[in-house]
């Protein structure tokens, strides 16, 4: 074949992704076809000779003004045969980066809010609330009063994810690292304890919002009323 690839025919979904364009290319060489783009003759090229099933993503100009991102798949067919397997993914590529900078935008929101916001997965904790609910507990407001270091356990199950600037600076604290390696009796006083065990029970009945009124302590000792 000597590196020559000749074009001898395609299908329906072909027309339609080349806006009818491949037709015109029946009967020519890659190296005409593709002459800008190289990698395409190589993909080519290495699944011929390997043959194997190549792929790769790319960018194509389908027109001056039309650039089309795609998923080339290259599959050898012996004895002299290769598929060449075009899905475009050009939607999908915008969809990714619409959701790049949707996310850089709430995680500028979230810095930046002039409130102090925490970010924590309570997987671990369900997990745990659910292997409680198996063993036959039922009545978690009992269990907690019949079991005050139940509590402490839930609360270790929480895993802060992140929590903003406006946090730091309502706990006295440096650094994220700073304030999350503490212990939570280092911020927390025993109307904490009792506010957060309220708070456990409405996560534990499926409620989705909880507010309360409450104390803290920041990392240098002062006392801060939340809410």
């Amino acid at each position: 074949m000597n590196g020559e690839f000749e074009l001898i025919g395609f299908n329906k979904a072909a027309e339609e992704i080349t806006q009818g364009r491949v037709a015109n290319f029946v009967g020519k060489t890659a190296r005409k076809m593709y002459h800008d783009q190289p990698e395409i003759q190589a993909g080519l090229d290495h699944c011929y000779k390997k043959q194997d099933i190549i792929k790769h993503q790319m960018s194509y100009p389908f027109s001056d003004e039309e650039q089309k991102n795609l998923i080339v798949t290259y599959v050898y067919l012996p004895p002299d045969l290769v598929i060449m397997h075009t899905e475009d993914i050009t939607q999908r590529k915008r969809t990714e980066i619409a959701l790049h900078e949707s996310e850089a935008g709430s995680r500028s929101q979230f810095e930046d809010a002039p409130i102090s916001l925490w970010d924590e997965d309570y997987s671990s904790l369900k997990n745990h609330i659910n292997w409680l609910q198996k063993n036959g507990i039922t009545d978690f407001r009992r269990y907690f009063e019949e079991n005050p270091n139940a509590v402490f356990e839930c609360l270790a199950l929480i895993n802060v994810i992140d929590l903003n600037k406006a946090t730091l600076k309502l706990y006295n604290a440096e650094t994220k690292e700073e304030l999350l390696k503490e212990p939570s009796h280092r911020i927390f006083t025993e109307e904490s304890y009792t506010e957060f065990k309220k708070g456990l029970l409405t996560f534990i009945e499926g409620h989705s919002t909880f507010e309360i009124e409450s104390t803290r302590r920041t990392l240098t000792g002062e006392l801060i009323h939340i809410n």
